[in-house]
């Protein structure tokens, strides 16, 4: 069972745009909102198939790109 989060979706969308506008790193995002950098990760993914962005997340690296 899923818990509800404690952050607006708004606040998730806002922060993915600022870490793909390059002003923020996952880690530093997590950090800013209380949640592991994994969290924003899997916001990135679900926001990014919503909005069908050409971004992708590379495992090895970590970062994501624009395909």
């Amino acid at each position: 069972m899923f818990r509800k989060s404690k952050i607006e979706p708004v606040e998730k969308v806002k922060i993915v745009e600022r870490y793909l506008a390059g002003e923020i790193g996952i880690q530093q995002a997590g950090k800013e909102l209380r949640v592991d950098h994994h969290s924003i990760r899997n916001w990135f993914l679900f926001i990014s198939m919503m909005d069908q962005l050409d971004y992708s997340i590379n495992r090895k690296t970590n970062l994501i790109q624009k395909i």
